[in-house]
């Protein structure tokens, strides 16, 4: 009966582990607030956020590259960004106001 408890016990702790590091490793953000005609876009690496309840595309960070530039994905057009600089992409006037390694900002308006 011993044994069995801490068999139990041990693959109880193993489990605790492994769910602990796939939450860590999944544990990306996303976020977005929107004022009249802008929104601001915040992403902890690449994805996707739907804009759509705020009048709004659907925005997603593509790639991260090199930490300089980062190809984004509006209403299914692609662009490349480089921080400051505005682009019109699918109709919309996207920058790329910060890229810190994975943490990406974006105006879009």
């Amino acid at each position: 009966m011993r044994r069995r408890s801490r068999l139990l016990r041990s693959g109880l702790t193993v489990f605790c582990i492994l769910a602990t590091l796939l939450l860590v490793g999944c544990g990306r953000s996303y976020s977005y607030r929107c004022t009249e005609q802008r929104c601001t876009a915040s992403f902890e690496g690449p994805g996707e956020l739907d804009l759509s309840d705020a009048r709004g595309p659907t925005l997603e960070v593509v790639t991260i590259d090199s930490r300089t530039a980062v190809t984004v994905r509006v209403d299914g057009k692609d662009a490349k960004l480089a921080e400051g600089k505005p682009r019109s992409v699918a109709g919309y006037a996207v920058t790329l106001t910060k890229l810190d390694r994975e943490n990406v900002t974006l105006r879009i308006e």
